[in-house]
């Protein structure tokens, strides 16, 4: 039987000033992911932080449109909303106990002039248009928790963008 978990998520911000992501965590466990950092533990809590590089924004082909390109993160998001970059974080956790997950950015970025591509719809037939919505998703959120060879682990997924639409403006941390 997998035990329960109740995800505790507060409002993120876009001009948050913290610097690191909370994960309930034993003291000794280990990070060894490329841009993660392990800043701190204690009993119950573990502090990291992942460095995301400068963004590429590069011309979709055969559309007037861009897309985000960031090493080491893939793009997602809903239907009709503009493809973000995404990462997710697989960590260790104890084998009980409630998971809860914050993330703070620190150091946005932010690059005028661009006009992302929406996720495409299953609508075919139909050219791709500019994505005109605005998104500011959770930095980091809590997806779920699972067992993994006898090891519980959480997968916490890394958004480290917005964009505005309206403005073609977008914005990314350098370090969540």
């Amino acid at each position: 039987m997998i035990p329960r978990f109740t995800p505790i998520l507060g409002e993120l911000r876009p001009l948050a000033i913290a610097v690191c992501l909370l994960l309930p965590i034993w003291p000794g466990a280990a990070l060894a992911l490329d841009g993660v950092t392990l800043l701190q533990t204690g009993p119950g809590v573990a502090r990291f932080a992942v460095d995301v590089a400068r963004p590429a924004v590069e011309s979709a082909p055969g559309s007037s449109t861009q897309a985000v390109v960031l090493p080491g993160f893939d793009l997602d998001g809903r239907p009709g909303e503009p493809a973000l970059p995404s990462r997710v974080i697989v960590v260790a956790v104890p084998p009980t106990g409630t998971v809860s997950v914050q993330g703070f950015g620190s150091e946005i970025e932010w690059r005028d002039g661009v006009r992302l591509a929406p996720i495409s719809r299953s609508v075919s037939g139909q050219g791709v248009e500019e994505a005109a919505t605005s998104v500011t998703p959770e930095i980091a959120r809590l997806i779920d928790v699972s067992w993994l060879r006898d090891q519980r682990v959480a997968r916490v997924l890394i958004r480290p963008s917005a964009y505005d639409g309206r403005a073609q403006r977008l914005g990314t941390y350098r370090r969540v």
